[in-house]
């Protein structure tokens, strides 16, 4: 199953409802590959796109490339050949250099014409080696009004309900496992006004007095949809436990811990299936703007979770990216690693350091453990539903 947002289903509905702007097409590509094409300039035929945007949008893969002709003949017959008609160019994975910036468009920027300049990635993906991660078995949360969660590994292996690995589609040399929740800020953000709380300070201290298990308020965070793992945007989220002794903090303590309960099925998925997750870091905005919200997921998770110091994550890996395609000799860094060490690794500065870690609280994670359990069973019920 893939999402409707991905790029073959966007050719498709196109041409199922504008076959003549189908037709008229030369080149379908993504956003971010058309800036990078525009950037450096170049005939069609060599255009750079990302493997990053290509694996996790696009179903390539670098062992087998993108799906069979038969694949795109059975979603339509005009498709049988979208591949070699409408999809030229070459693929690179971020950080690898696309080319040179054109002269027209460095006059433009006001930058010196061949300035190297990186494939594309896709924004969370970029908060990666934003986040100071270069190394294998880091989880990378990107936390915002929706999810990304994010690692690199040695070895490729199947895992049901993770929607991308791609072999070079976060940096060079690793294979990127993507998995996702489809809604967490913005599910906090539609609680708070559902409630009539001009905002989270008030809601977040009193869920933040509430023990583990919110009073017995239990929450399945599915309210856009289960991204993983179980790929199915048509389900739908539920409370269950509510009492006439339920209040807005209840609702909003067991939001936050149903959100952590899906994290923790995802960590699950992915050691089950042989994929080591030996650290937690996060980044994104809300690590920095709700406290409660990592602690009870480091409970939860019953692991230390590493807080980034950086609120421009992605920003700070896609400038790490563009040193990358400079290459060794102009940047000075010889390594994927040691661009990343030393742009996004806090340094010690008088005996500290900027990296937060949270701790797990030892009674909370004693008291997560049935109340996970109960999750999973509400989670198995409402599928069905």
């Amino acid at each position: 199953m893939i999402g409707l947002e991905w790029f073959f289903p966007k050719i498709l509905e196109t041409l199922n409802h504008a076959p003549a702007v189908y037709a008229a097409t030369d080149v379908w590509l993504e956003a971010g590959d058309w800036y990078v094409w525009q950037l450096v300039g170049g005939a069609a035929q060599s255009l750079p796109r990302s493997t990053c945007q290509a694996g996790y949008k696009a179903m390539w893969s670098r062992a087998e490339g993108y799906p069979s002709k038969a694949f795109f003949k059975a979603l339509h017959p005009a498709m049988a050949n979208v591949v070699e008609e409408k999809m030229p160019g070459r693929l690179l994975s971020p950080g690898e250099a696309a080319g040179g910036l054109a002269a027209a468009m460095a006059k433009r920027l006001g930058l010196n014409p061949g300035t190297p300049v990186s494939a594309a990635v896709i924004d969370a993906h970029a908060g990666v080696p934003g986040a100071g991660v270069a190394q294998p078995g880091t989880l990378v949360m990107v936390l915002g009004t929706s999810s990304c969660h994010m690692l690199n590994a040695r070895e490729q292996c199947p895992v049901p309900g993770v929607a991308g690995i791609v072999d070079g589609g976060i940096l060079p040399g690793m294979f990127g496992y993507e998995t996702g929740q489809a809604a967490v800020g913005d599910a906090f953000d539609w609680l708070r006004r559902t409630v009539g709380m001009r905002d989270f300070d008030q809601l977040t201290k009193r869920a933040s007095l509430l023990p583990p298990g919110a009073d017995g308020v239990l929450c399945i965070d599915w309210l856009n949809g289960c991204r993983t793992p179980l790929m199915d945007g048509s389900l739908t989220g539920a409370f269950a436990g509510l009492t006439l002794s339920s209040g807005p903090h209840h609702l909003y303590r067991a939001l936050l811990e149903g959100s952590a309960y899906g994290l923790r099925w995802i960590v699950e998925l992915l050691q089950e299936n042989g994929v080591p997750v030996r650290r937690l870091v996060a980044t994104g905005g809300l690590p920095h703007r709700n406290r409660l919200l990592v602690q009870i997921y480091a409970d939860v998770l019953g692991k230390p979770i590493v807080v980034h110091p950086s609120t421009q994550g992605p920003a700070l890996g896609a400038a790490i990216l563009g040193v990358l395609a400079a290459g060794s000799k102009a940047s000075g860094f010889r390594s994927v690693a040691a661009a990343i060490r030393a742009m996004a690794v806090p340094q010690a500065s008088r005996g500290k350091t900027a990296m937060v870690t949270v701790q797990p609280d030892r009674r909370a994670r004693k008291a997560y453990a049935p109340l996970y359990r109960r999750y999973r069973d509400l989670a198995e019920l409402l599928r069905k539903f």
